[in-house]
């Protein structure tokens, strides 16, 4: 795994870039967290999508907490970028390990993003 520390610049620069290389995003894996987190708590939208995408790409159960906070988000596009990162792999291979810790986690927010009020999350969450 990359050092986070070493490479903060670098991260920062690809997470901020017009097309981002995802796949390299989470390569960092769980040190990117705490960036992670700063993004979806700041005003910029984009941004907020974009951690909470690269969360779902993390390995393992690092990016579900930073998936449960954003899944009660009050900006409707986060909510869906949620319902987006549960569809990726890593995400789709958690539900199915029989961790029952992460298999709960995600069954809070497939239901939280299934009664949402916003029609578009609940459309993408289905």
């Amino acid at each position: 795994m990359t050092e986070f520390s070493q490479t903060d610049a670098q991260f920062q620069a690809e997470f901020r870039a017009f097309e981002p290389d995802f796949d390299f995003l989470a390569s960092f894996g769980d040190t990117v967290l705490p960036a992670l987190e700063e993004f979806l708590g700041g005003d910029d939208e984009l941004l907020a999508q974009r951690a909470v995408y690269v969360a779902g790409l993390l390995d393992g159960e690092a990016g579900l907490p930073l998936l449960e906070q954003a899944s009660e988000d009050p900006r409707e596009t986060v909510r869906v970028a949620v319902a987006g990162a549960i569809r990726t792999q890593s995400i789709q291979a958690m539900s199915r390990s029989g961790n029952a810790r992460a298999s709960n986690s995600l069954t809070t927010i497939v239901k939280r993003l299934l009664s949402d009020g916003d029609p578009s999350v609940r459309r993408w969450a289905s």
